[in-house]
């Protein structure tokens, strides 16, 4: 019986003793955490994708604006009653079918522009978080770091963890580089 127990606690010993050991030996790693919306915000590409999703932006809106002055308009002749005695039935018929074909081509421009948007938005994130994933190889190769992680995964960490800056930098360089 006190053999059993002495070769329990024998091994008990060994069990609690492996974590130590196994803490011993794994090496310590280094993290760096980049702001991804910094990012976006602050690099060169950034400021140039920002820039042609707004010019693209402008231009959908001034097309759903000129539509809907046409609904306006088409709208206005509809309301004048003067207008409409003037009209043939053919006419009218042909007002009212010009004002829901209008109303189509509105929405049909809307939903463009929305998958338009998405898509813009979608294909700046892949450029951007591309470029970040570059830049941050090479930042981590020059800190001698063994991981770059996004910030915003982080609940916490310190400010001296922080490489945002240093990436920023490399995609700049990148950029400039592939601009020339």
């Amino acid at each position: 019986m006190a053999l059993n127990r002495w070769i329990i606690n024998l091994a008990l010993l060994g069990f609690t003793a492996l974590p130590i050991s196994a803490k011993e030996k794994a090496p310590k790693l280094t993290y760096g955490f980049v702001n991804f919306e910094t990012c976006v915000t602050n690099s060169l590409r950034g400021k140039k994708e920002r820039e042609l999703l707004e010019k693209q932006k402008t231009e959908m809106e001034k097309i759903l604006k000129d539509l809907e002055s046409q609904l306006n308009e088409t709208h206005k002749k509809r309301s004048d009653q003067d207008y409409l005695d003037a009209l043939s039935p053919q006419a009218i018929d042909e007002l009212h079918q010009t004002y829901q074909n209008q109303i189509e081509d509105i929405k049909k421009a809307q939903s463009q522009y929305y998958q338009v948007l998405q898509q813009a938005q979608g294909r700046v994130y892949n450029v951007i978080h591309s470029d970040i994933k570059r830049a941050s190889e090479k930042v981590a190769k020059d800190r001698n770091l063994d991981s770059v992680l996004q910030a915003e995964a982080a609940f916490f960490s310190t400010n001296d963890l922080d490489v945002t800056e240093y990436v920023i930098k490399e995609m700049d360089r990148l950029f400039s580089q592939e601009s020339k």
